[in-house]
This record gives C-alpha cells, structure tokens and sequence, in this order.
C-alpha cells in the first residue's frame, strides 16, 4: 500500500475571556483604572471586570428590580482619567453603565436589560469582576426589553455527555412558559417546529444527568441551532467509560477567527491591536508583530495582545518565543481555553508531544466543546500511531462541529491511516462539500481513491487540483500514474 501524504494542519480560534482576580487590602491609595466587559454567548452570561492599583478596595453591590440596575459601590477609591463617564456596552444582557464619584469613593451603575444573578470573583491583588447570569426564576415576573414577539422560528440541536462527546437520547427538553416538549432521540437530535420569536429559555433534563437552562434568540422565519453538553450526576458514573481525550497536536496553518475587542483599554492601544489584526489577516505577521507590541507597551494587562502576538510568533517559526508570550497571556487571562490550545501548537511545533498533550488537556478541561482543540489532538495521536484514539476524538471533534471542513478531513486521513480506506471517503467527501476549495482534502481524497483502485475517481480530484494546488496535484498525478503502470 502506497504511504498517503497528508497535507495537514490545525488552526486557533481566538475567544475573548475576561481577567480573574484574587481579594487583598492595601494602605497605599487605590486606583481604579479600568472598566472592562466580556461577552460569553454560549454560556448566557456577561463579565464586568474593574482593574486598580494599589490593591483591591472595599466594595458592596445592590440590585433594583424595577430599574434593572445593578449598583457597585467601591470604597476610598480614586478614578484615573477618562474612567469616570459611561460606557455604552450593547451586550445581550448588559446596556451600559455609568462610574460616578461618591462622598465615599466610586459607584458604578450598570443598567441591565433583564434581572441577573451575580456571581463575584477575585484573582491576583489587581482585579474584581463580576459575572451577570439571567436570572431565570426572576425574570418570570419580569418585563422583558425587547419588542414583542411577532411570528415563529424554529429550534434545533443535538444534546451530548460533556466527558465522553457521545451523544444523549432520552434528554426532556422543556420550554419555559410555553407548552411545548420534546424528547432527544437515538441520536442525540431534538427539534421544535413552532417558537414564537423572542427569547425562550429550554430547560434539559435526563435522570443520569444534572439539569440545566439555556436561553436562546428566535428570529422569525429563522432556525437556531442549540447544542449543549450535559455533566453526569454524581451518583451515576459511565456504564462504558470514554477515556477522555489526551489532547495533542501540530501547529496551525489557518487564521484564527478575531472577535470584536470588548475591553476598555486605553483607546491608543486597541487601536494598535486592530492594526495588528489587519496585519495579521493579510499574512504580514512581522508588521502584526510590531503593531502588537506597541499596543502592550500602552496597555501591559492586554492579554488579547499578548495571545496574538504568540500565535504570530509561531507563524515566523519561533514557537519558544511564542511559547514565552502565551504564558504571559495565561497570567493574565488563566482560563482561556484558546490560549492553552496554542500552546499545544507551539509544543507541537517543537515535537514536544508530551508538553503539547498537557496544554490540550487543559484546554478541553475550561472549554469541553472546543472542536478544535480535539480535532488537533487526533491529528498528533496519528502521527504518533495510535490510530484507534486519534478516530475517537476526531470523531468527537466531528460530532462537536460537524461543519467543520478540517476536522472532517483529519477524520479521513485517520481511516486511511487506519487501513480504513473505505471509511474515508465519506469524511474527506464531507471536507471538500463544506469548503471546495480545500486542496489538502482533495489530495487525500485523490490518494485514498487509489487505495481503493478507483483511478477514474482519482483522476476527477486530480482535474480539480489543478486549479487549486499545482504542486499537489503534480504530487497526486505521480501516485496516480505509478499505480496505474503497476496495475498494467
């Protein structure tokens, strides 16, 4: 059997967490400094965080239900220039919020759109934030902000073991208020066919596992898809238990994907760090450099700047510096998934297999549903040989993203590296649907025909290489014609 050359790579995706701080007290006067937020759609909830100097002050929160407002009262505190104003926010739950001076130090007023619980946080001796969740028992009696719901949209999604990635069936989803029911089925699918539009809270229930609410936006005439992973209750463990992922990988080849920046940095350097980003996307990552660090010189709490600057690093082949700049990012930012997923990258990069599998590890363990991060694990687990595990998590990063073209094509090249041929094509036939333009899947697709003697096959995705990949497509017509002659 002629050895299958794998154009393969794995990409980061950059998600924005918000900074983690640790309580203490100082005499030095204390400054605020900052005010930023974090936007966590998946998990429905917003991140308020207040950075000072000098310590942490005293502080106390109420909350007015009838004015949907929070009121964070910090004590003995002073304001740096440019805080004390209001800051407009348009974040699902969060409006804006204003930060005024007091006789007793600063309040903050944050204006919500529906009633949240607040959950309060404390890392390091530099920063408090605060997490905004719906308040679901609240907002029952509560007047929602948005429009009236007019017309109907749809709700769909597959419901899976957050350990294991295997989907649930038998899971009771329940609409809040509404009268509607359904129950997943073999494969883990529910669907609703008729939600007026607005927001809807779904509530998930299963005897072997906890609870939980999601609420979600319908639009009218419009499907939302609703994917959520359930935690096992306590008192029942794993009838055939998974073992969970031992994350791995190589290095990323695509660009990540940039969310919007959500922080109140001082205004110079977001700048600078969206030219970085413009630098970035254009491949130009010595000038993405530069621009990235300016923007830390102004701003040295920009983890967002720091985690660019690593992967960018990497792209000029210098993943121990890389390496170096991403533990700064996770100083400064200790649970983002993302930034532990680059980190495996960088090892990755270095053949540093055991390091890599501990940043994968971690990256999985803040965020179970990061596909990415699974899908680079199957692909190091394949170039270490074992093939059984690398199918198993990139069947997991399939089931996870099944409209991912990278992590269909990784899971072909598993079969084929398997001896599975025939289970590869419909993988790599996957890729290729998803993006056409995807050479590294239509060359392994090409390969694997031949494996299989369909030279006709072969030969179609050698036609559409051509005008994508002139040196694959030369690479597969060798392999094409040296097989042909051998079967003469």
């Amino acid at each position: 059997m002629k050895n299958i050359k794998s154009y393969q790579y794995f990409g980061i995706v950059l998600v924005f967490l918000g900074c983690l701080v640790t309580a203490a007290y100082g005499a030095q006067p204390i400054t605020l400094l900052t005010v930023r937020y974090g936007s966590y759609p998946e998990e429905q909830r917003t991140r308020v965080a207040f950075d000072f100097s000098g310590g942490l002050p005293n502080y106390s929160y109420n909350t007015d239900l009838e004015k949907n407002e929070i009121r964070f009262n910090f004590e003995n505190i002073q304001a740096a220039q440019g805080t004390l104003k209001t800051f407009l926010i348009q974040d699902e739950r969060v409006d804006h919020l204003s930060v005024k001076e007091t006789e007793k130090g600063i309040e903050v007023v944050t204006v919500v759109k529906f009633p949240c619980e607040i959950t309060e946080g404390k890392i390091q001796q530099t920063t408090l934030y605060f997490d905004l969740t719906e308040n679901l028992t609240l907002t029952d009696n509560s007047t929602s902000l948005s429009e009236e719901t007019t017309g109907f949209g749809k709700i769909t999604g597959k419901i899976y073991d957050n350990l294991s990635g295997k989907t649930i069936s038998g899971v009771k989803i329940g609409i809040v208020e509404q009268d509607q029911e359904a129950i997943s089925n073999d494969n883990g699918s529910y669907f609703f066919s008729k939600i007026p539009v607005g927001k809807a809270v779904l509530e998930f229930s299963h005897p072997e596992y906890d609870n939980e609410s999601r609420m979600v936006v319908i639009t009218e005439n419009q499907e939302t898809n609703l994917n959520i992973a359930l935690k096992r209750a306590e008192e029942f463990t794993s009838p055939t238990p998974t073992a969970k992922p031992i994350l791995t990988t190589p290095a990323p080849d695509s660009i990540p994907s940039t969310s919007p920046i959500d922080l109140f940095y001082n205004q110079e350097a977001i700048e600078l760090f969206q030219l970085g980003e413009y630098h970035f996307q254009s491949n130009h990552f010595e000038e993405a450099i530069d621009a990235y660090q300016k923007a830390i010189e102004r701003e040295p709490t920009f983890a967002e700047a720091y985690y660019k600057l690593g992967i960018s690093l990497g792209k000029l082949g210098k993943p121990k510096d890389g390496i170096l700049t991403l533990e700064k990012a996770l100083s400064l930012d200790p649970y983002n998934a993302s930034v532990y997923n680059a980190l495996g990258a960088m090892y990755g990069m270095l053949q540093e297999y055991e390091q890599a599998i501990e940043q994968f590890e971690k990256a999985v363990d803040i965020d179970p549903q990061l596909s990415l991060a699974y899908n680079n694990m199957g692909i190091l687990f394949g170039k270490l040989g074992d093939h059984k595990r690398a199918l198993e998590v990139l069947k997991l990063a399939v089931q996870i993203e099944p409209e991912s073209a990278e992590s269909q094509g990784a899971l072909g090249v598993a079969y084929a590296m398997a001896g599975q041929p025939h289970n590869a094509i419909k993988p790599l036939q996957e890729a290729v649907r998803i993006d056409p333009n995807y050479a590294k899947a239509h060359f392994n697709l090409g390969i694997t025909y031949l494996w299989l003697g369909d030279f006709l096959q072969a030969k179609e995705q050698y036609e559409i290489l051509k005008n994508l990949d002139a040196e694959m497509a030369q690479d597969l017509l060798i392999e094409l014609q040296s097989m042909e002659g051998a079967s003469e």
